[in-house]
């Protein structure tokens, strides 16, 4: 149980779009799917304070795609438990093939002074050559 004012980033895992399961893998030119876990205790979570969280992945530009900002209890962080998925497109990972990408993600809750901070690196996954070439 996390501390009733604290916040963490708790996972972060690449998944395969269709199954929703656990990826290692992905073919050049698909989508990468990357889901993070978040917690925030109950009376940091109460305060609606403003969050952010992103993803970053080595060799891939994700501009605004990679983070997201709101408030505790909007719609994209709805309960102190919650799973926000970030889409990769897939033409970020078409000139890839071959390379070994790490993953990371951060969480940034701004509710006051000093800003709680909480960062995991992820998995790697590997980008397979599209085709079997």
């Amino acid at each position: 149980m996390l501390p009733p004012n604290d916040a963490r980033l708790t996972g972060l895992r690449c998944i395969e779009p269709g199954s929703g399961s656990s990826a290692g893998l992905v073919v050049a030119g698909t989508p990468l799917v990357v889901e993070m876990s978040l917690e925030a205790g109950s009376a940091l979570f109460a305060t609606g304070a403003r969050f952010t969280v992103g993803v970053q992945a080595e060799g891939i530009d994700l501009g605004a795609g990679g983070r997201r900002t709101g408030r505790f209890g909007d719609a994209a962080w709805p309960d102190p438990v919650a799973e926000l998925r970030f889409l990769l497109p897939g033409d970020a990972t078409a000139a890839l093939p071959d390379r070994l990408v790490g993953l990371a993600g951060f969480l940034r809750v701004n509710a006051a002074l000093p800003y709680l901070v909480s960062a995991l690196r992820g998995p790697d996954v590997f980008i397979v050559p599209a085709g079997g070439s």
